[in-house]
């Protein structure tokens, strides 16, 4: 009888509150305890319980036991235990969604890290419209001591455009430039007396004066230094190789090579005979220093002359670039029409600087009732494009 007893297992009776037989809870092991058959057979471990360890520096109370973090099951629960254990003072049940295994929030839980604000998106802003021209004031530069102020290097068919002041007397100081196989440089004298000297095989360079309204062309490739006291306007232009189709006395013989082509191609404003431009008034005339066709890209280089009150009609180059620099004299104006259809007015004394891009609509005139006023202009086009003479281009209203 003894043993029969032994072999019954141990009633437990249901908590006083009814829950069913898988809310029961059962007596906690020891560290070293192993659990007996009877405990087995009884069910005193529930399915699936699991033991996790009791939360560091945990202290029971009469309300939050050891077992409430121990035992298995969902705080919902755990919340109405009443009876061998008492769960309703633990923190968890202020959340009695909490998992089985959630830790005392003194202990475990973290304040949750800030999100991070995503960045706005950058707003959408309409691109530039296209620019007409290029206006520069030379003011600063011709008050100052700075050797060079660039005017353009963004214009289309204009690699660069610029003013440069030379102070370099002794030859070990000239200022040197190296341009590109391809690059034509235009030096145009507007105060002062320099020297331009063209790379040789020999001692017994090419040279030229560059003088106020002289121009000196330099052939694409081609090394060259500047020494003196000067100030000059300095253009490149992207030509590639010249034309050799006809003679051009303006040329500079080579001193030392006589076997390959010159390289300093020199001309006088003063030396040059006025002539009639293509414009409807007899109050305007150029000297031109450069006519289309010898060097590609470069249609016409000249200055041209405003007698008082003369008007340059409204006019545009649709596929060529039109350069503007004051020369001499005051009274030198231009008006351009923006990209958005306003108009701009500008004077261009002294020495002010204008690049006209294709297809901007411009006007040039004397605002002086006394006297003349005179700019330097430039042509300019894709190299690889056939115009006839500026002289004989009747431009386009637009």
């Amino acid at each position: 009888m003894a043993a029969l007893l032994l072999a019954v297992p141990t009633v437990l009776t249901l908590p006083a509150d009814g829950r069913p037989d898988s809310a029961l809870k059962p007596r906690v092991l020891g560290e070293h305890e192993a659990a007996t058959p009877g405990d087995q057979a009884a069910g005193m471990l529930s399915r699936g319980a699991r033991a996790t360890g009791v939360p560091e520096g945990f202290t029971s109370t009469e309300t939050c036991k050891e077992e409430c973090y121990t035992y298995a099951g969902v705080w919902t629960e755990k919340c109405q235990w009443n009876d061998r254990v008492h769960c309703d003072g633990c923190v968890e049940c202020e959340d009695p969604t909490a998992s089985d295994t959630q830790q005392p929030q003194q202990q475990q839980q973290q304040p949750p890290p800030q999100q991070q604000q995503q960045a706005e998106p950058a707003p959408i802003t309409a691109p530039s419209p296209p620019r007409a021209h290029d206006f520069v004031n030379t003011d600063s530069f011709l008050s100052g001591n700075d050797t060079q102020q660039v005017l353009a290097d963004t214009v289309p068919h204009l690699r660069s455009f610029a003013l440069l002041r030379v102070n370099r007397t002794a030859a070990h100081t000239m200022m040197a430039h190296v341009p590109g196989p391809n690059d034509t440089t235009l030096l145009f004298g507007l105060s002062g007396s320099c020297s331009v000297v063209a790379d040789a095989p020999c001692a017994n360079v090419t040279s030229a004066k560059l003088r106020r309204g002289v121009a000196v062309l330099v052939r694409n490739g081609h090394k060259h230094w500047v020494h003196g006291n000067c100030v000059a306007a300095t253009a490149t232009v992207a030509s590639g190789p010249w034309n050799e189709n006809e003679l051009d006395l303006a040329m500079v013989p080579n001193r030392c090579d006589i076997s390959g082509p010159p390289v300093l191609r020199v001309t006088d404003t003063d030396a040059i005979k006025p002539e009639p431009t293509a414009h409807k008034s007899d109050l305007l005339s150029k000297r031109v220093h450069l006519r289309a066709g010898r060097v590609p890209g470069l249609l016409q280089l000249s200055v041209s002359k405003f007698q008082p009150g003369a008007v340059c009609e409204g006019h545009a180059h649709e596929t060529g670039t039109e350069v503007y620099l004051h020369y001499r004299g005051r009274g030198c104006h231009l008006r351009a029409t923006e990209a958005d259809g306003a108009e701009s007015e500008f004077d261009l004394y002294p020495h002010h600087f204008d690049a006209l891009h294709p297809g901007t609509k411009h006007t040039a005139y004397n605002l002086n009732e006394t006297s003349s006023c005179e700019n330097l202009n430039m042509m300019l086009a894709d190299p690889g494009e056939v115009l006839p003479p500026v002289s004989s281009h009747k431009p386009k209203p637009r």
